[in-house]
């Protein structure tokens, strides 16, 4: 079982390398299109299953991304695409209110309630790339978070795997504004979409 696993995260990687090698035009704009849809921050969660489901149509048989598809499928989800967009922020916002806090009074409640924001942030964010690849396939939003939880449980290999690439390159693209604009959200999501549906295959 655990072989099998890590053959299908490297099937799962290697094939994302030769996707975005091919797709590279198309997830440039999907990029693009991602961070200004971004900018009024409530709008995370629906541009991000508007770039989730455009990447699963360039992965699939028809190869090109048909907006009105995507904006379909957005418009029908929107509402569980806007608040799980926004649950890892939040926690992550409220785990730096608290360290901000910690440097100017030390306590162990507010030290424990730092790093218990932090940690749910990390697994909300995990939790939350499977549920959007759910909400892109059409599951309402109460499956799709279902099966996100049970995704990372069951592959916690692909799920950290998955966390420390996405980490990594959101890094290395940070520090060039361009690049983080024009390559971030194309590339990141590609992977995780690619890591999550070949568990399912």
């Amino acid at each position: 079982m655990a072989n099998a696993s890590v053959k299908r995260l490297g099937d799962g990687l290697s094939g994302t390398s030769r996707f975005v090698y091919n797709n590279s035009y198309w997830l440039v704009v999907i990029s693009l299109a991602w961070t200004v849809s971004c900018l009024p921050v409530i709008t995370i969660g629906p541009a991000t299953l508007g770039a989730y489901t455009a990447i699963r149509e360039l992965n699939s048989d028809r190869n090109r991304v048909n907006p009105t598809q995507v904006f379909r499928v957005v418009r029908r989800r929107a509402i569980p695409a806007t608040v799980f967009g926004l649950l890892p922020p939040l926690f992550f916002g409220l785990s730096a209110s608290y360290l901000y806090v910690l440097t100017l009074e030390f306590t162990i409640l507010r030290l424990a309630i730092m790093v218990l924001t932090f940690y749910v942030g990390v697994y909300l964010s995990l939790v939350l790339v499977p549920t959007f690849v759910g909400l892109s396939q059409g599951q309402s939003g109460k499956d799709a978070l279902r099966f996100g939880v049970q995704w990372v449980a069951s592959n916690p290999t692909s799920s950290m795997t998955m966390g420390v690439l996405t980490l990594a390159l959101l890094l290395t693209t940070t520090v060039f504004t361009v690049a983080f604009v024009l390559v971030y959200a194309g590339f990141a999501f590609s992977m995780q979409v690619r890591l999550v549906e070949n568990t399912l295959s």
